[in-house]
């Protein structure tokens, strides 16, 4: 398999960096190799591509997270890959139940299929779904400990992990490989993210103190800089008040990406950023959207991949990149109906092969 340094050349992962943080990322990408990080993680078929786990990409977010300090990003990352590993995180995204996918996804930020102006991704949430019930759920799964007697039966950790290794490993990689983006050779390391909330009550604020620390939690240690900015819409005039207490639940560098819009502000601020039809109709777009949907992917990656069959749609569950034949591939797999999934869904389309990286991969 290419280096991370030989694929870094390729895709320009570098691109706008100072001379100081280019030499810090190739310390750490040595600090890495030097400890056997950058191997195949665990959990991962031979064929499976590590974007988003182990790649440059990730290597990356972890660097710029702890302010391009090479020790301290090795040891946060080594702590990351270690909470992945033991909690079999790869292994479950491969088996899960594509309907406990979708159950897990609905707890957080999902993909909307759409992408900004710049070729980033669009996640939208609903925080009416975390009415009590949800909560109450929620709560349930936060004491459950791994049982290797009950694999079917999920900890907090697993399901919240499961959704974002949905983001950093199938839908980056998707939007990098898109060519209709202004820098089609910088790799996209980060997600918009829209948060309605019209539902949200006093009482709501305080109900999801457990969750926010946690979702805080684990983006800090385990999806570093996976947000590029959060915009909080449709928000009470009382959430100003409860935002300046619930924003000390979140690491300083989460809280700080977060924008609350003021209604009148709401639509001409996101059109700048993004394209109106993919602008849910709630916030003034054109799209349509509800809490759960399938992602609507937009007419520039529909064209740009090359599709197994006539449909040109995701299909519910988890979704991963295998190379085969040389060719990056997107499979859908987890459990329908306790039946394994493995079904082909798109390529890549090859870029000129010129730039293309040569990769050796055994036993696809």
């Amino acid at each position: 398999m290419a280096t991370t340094v030989e694929l870094a050349a390729t895709m320009d992962i570098l691109h706008g960096l100072p001379p100081q943080h280019s030499a810090a990322f190739e310390t750490f990408v040595k600090l890495c190799s030097d400890r056997g990080l950058l191997a195949q993680p665990t959990g991962l078929r031979e064929n499976e591509v590590p974007d988003g786990l182990n790649d440059e990409t990730a290597l990356l977010r972890y660097l710029r997270a702890r302010g391009f300090d090479p020790p301290s990003a090795l040891k946060q990352f080594e702590a990351a890959l270690t909470t992945h590993a033991t909690n079999r995180i790869s292994t479950v995204y491969n088996e899960i139940d594509t309907s406990e996918f979708e159950s897990a996804r609905l707890l957080y930020p999902h993909w909307s299929g759409r992408r900004t102006k710049t070729g980033h991704p669009i996640c939208l949430f609903d925080i009416g779904h975390l009415n009590p019930s949800t909560l109450s759920d929620y709560e349930k799964s936060r004491s459950r400990t791994l049982t290797p007697d009950a694999p079917g039966v999920m900890t907090a950790t697993q399901r919240a992990s499961i959704a974002h290794d949905y983001l950093t490993r199938f839908v980056f990689p998707l939007c990098t490989a898109m060519r209709d983006r202004p820098d089609p050779e910088v790799p996209v390391t980060g997600a918009v993210y829209l948060v309605d909330l019209a539902a949200f009550t006093m009482k709501q604020g305080w109900d999801i103190k457990s969750y926010t620390s946690d979702i805080g939690e684990l983006l800090m240690v385990g999806y570093p800089e996976v947000i590029q900015r959060l915009y909080v819409l449709n928000a009470p005039a009382y959430f100003a008040m409860m935002w300046g207490i619930m924003r000390k639940w979140l690491d300083r560098g989460t809280a700080d990406k977060v924008v609350v819009l003021p209604a009148g502000e709401m639509l001409a601020t996101l059109a700048m950023e993004i394209d109106k039809e993919s602008i849910p109709k709630q916030f003034g777009g054109g799209l349509e959207w509800h809490k759960g949907s399938t992602p609507d992917i937009d007419a520039g990656i529909q064209a740009g991949l090359e599709w197994e069959g006539e449909k040109r749609e995701l299909p519910t569950g988890p979704i991963k990149w295998v190379v085969e034949s040389g060719r990056k591939t997107a499979v859908a797999v987890g459990k329908m109906d306790g039946v394994d999934r493995i079904a082909r869904i798109a390529h890549v389309k090859d870029r000129d092969p010129e730039k293309m990286v040569e990769m050796d991969i055994v036993g696809v």
